[in-house]
């Protein structure tokens, strides 16, 4: 958690920088963006996933548990989805993901209302880095830093 003033943040909403001013050391903290929307997969594309791409083991055709690369195959469309996503669309007509890098917490299970939430600074740059999660109320099912760059 961060402050600022008296206000109390949660570290991944908060980008600081620290700078010299004559002689003394500042720190600059910005609130950044954060973007959420509901999301929710039926048993069916979970099936149809998995047929697709040769990861339909029983976990997933029987139980309905959401394959992981099904979830960080929908980022790009959902990051289109937020508020702000159209900040990403502008400018450069061609984006690379550098780095998907991802923490599966809780299984998620088809048929479950859940949120995607972006939190990141400057989409307009050519190098966006991006915090996700997926999560409810309750429980966190998986999150990472998605880097993309924009050409």
């Amino acid at each position: 958690m961060h402050t600022i003033g008296r206000i109390l943040l949660p570290a991944t909403l908060v980008k600081h920088q620290i700078f010299a001013k004559n002689k003394a050391l500042y720190c600059k903290y910005t609130a950044m963006p954060s973007y959420s929307i509901p999301i929710q997969f039926t048993k069916e594309q979970v099936v149809d996933f998995g047929r697709l791409t040769g990861d339909d083991g029983p976990v997933h055709s029987i139980d309905g548990v959401v394959q992981g690369g099904f979830i960080i195959s929908m980022l790009p469309q959902w990051l289109k989805q937020t508020s702000d996503g159209v900040a990403f669309a502008k400018g450069p007509k061609q984006a690379v993901s550098l780095l998907v890098d991802t923490k599966f917490r809780n299984k998620l299970a088809a048929g479950t209302p859940a949120k995607i939430t972006f939190t990141y600074n400057e989409p307009g740059t050519m190098i966006s880095k991006i915090l996700w999660r997926v999560h409810d109320d309750s429980m966190e099912y998986c999150s990472g830093k998605w880097v993309i760059h924009k050409t």
